[in-house]
């Protein structure tokens, strides 16, 4: 389900999600133009407020994207939605019409697991054969790509990140990487003592990073010693995300 805290409106089947069969959300993202997507199930939804509550919007083949298998979102500050898929890699809606990004761009066709922005404008994408990094710029802009050749662990990236001094984190089924001044980083089973198989990564307010793995353990690496630590919560768990509320708390 969705929901909306605005008025504690919970948005399920009786708001027209029926259709899918089962209800799962991998994702959401609010455009700059107020517009909300979801990605529910397999498939790109928008949800609209309007004055009798919220009007679901399910978009079919023949309206785009390339397809519908959409896993991750993002928006940039034009007002473009971003979509990483598990089918045909990444695609761009500008409101008016889909743009696919594909194998010439950098970033090659098949699953795209995360879509991020920096602190400079540059967007980073997770998929199956490394990271591809894309510049803004004229047309398709820059793009460039990161893999095993260049120093990763593993080509499957679940999720990127940029924590507060500018670094950035690739999480990947293989290890955790730090990115900076273009040198990485792994920190992989051989220096932590178990499988790291990234699933969710944040950085708090106090500038610590935090990573989910799949072997239900949550990292933390401390801002000022760079020491790492982890909690094991339960052998079965997979953190998918890590969030932090108003008074700092993290779930």
């Amino acid at each position: 389900f969705l929901f909306d805290a605005a008025d504690s409106t919970v948005i399920d089947h009786d708001y027209g999600l029926r259709w899918l069969g089962g209800v799962r959300v991998h994702d959401i993202a609010r455009t700059t133009a107020g517009e909300t997507w979801a990605s529910v199930g397999a498939r790109l939804t928008r949800v609209e407020r309007t004055a009798s509550g919220f009007d679901v919007l399910k978009l079919r083949a023949q309206d785009g994207p390339p397809d519908l298998e959409a896993r991750t979102l993002g928006t940039d500050d034009e007002g473009h939605l971003w979509m990483g898929s598990s089918g045909i890699g990444l695609a761009r809606f500008s409101g008016y019409s889909w743009m696919r990004f594909g194998m010439t761009s950098g970033n090659a066709t098949g699953l795209v697991s995360s879509v991020s922005r920096d602190n400079d404008g540059v967007y980073w994408f997770g998929t199956g054969s490394g990271v591809a990094r894309h510049v803004p710029g004229p047309g398709r802009g820059e793009w460039s790509r990161f893999t095993l050749d260049e120093g990763l662990p593993s080509n499957r990236v679940m999720t990127v990140g940029q924590d507060s001094s500018g670094s950035h984190w690739i999480g990947t089924t293989q290890g955790l990487v730090r990115y900076e001044d273009g040198i990485f980083r792994n920190y992989t089973e051989m220096d932590l003592g178990f499988p790291v198989n990234v699933s969710a990564f944040h950085v708090d307010r106090s500038g610590n990073v935090w990573a989910g793995v799949r072997t239900g353990r949550i990292l933390r690496r401390d801002r000022k010693s760079g020491e790492w630590s982890h909690r094991y919560l339960d052998r079965g768990s997979v953190v998918t995300d890590v969030l932090e509320d108003a008074s700092g708390n993290l779930r």
